[in-house]
C-alpha cells in the first residue's frame, strides 16, 4: 500500500476578513469541527455546514 499522497491545491480568492480561532470555537455551527475538538491538525475534513458558515463569515 502507498504510505503517502499529496493533494494539488489551487488558489481561488483572497478573503477581505480575518477569522480568529476564538470566533470559530464560539460558533455553534463549528462545535463538531475537528479543528475545535482536536488541536494541532494539519489536514482535516470540513463539513458542508462548517464550510458554509466560514464562507458567510469571510465574505
Amino acid at each position: 500500500p502507498r504510505r503517502s499522497w499529496a493533494v494539488k491545491l489551487k488558489f481561488l480568492k483572497k478573503f477581505n476578513t480575518t477569522l480568529t480561532l476564538a470566533e470559530i470555537k464560539s460558533s455553534p455551527e463549528c462545535s463538531n469541527f475537528a479543528l475545535v475538538r482536536i488541536g494541532r491538525l494539519s489536514v482535516m475534513p470540513v463539513s458542508t455546514k462548517v464550510q458554509n458558515w466560514l464562507e458567510t463569515k469571510l465574505v
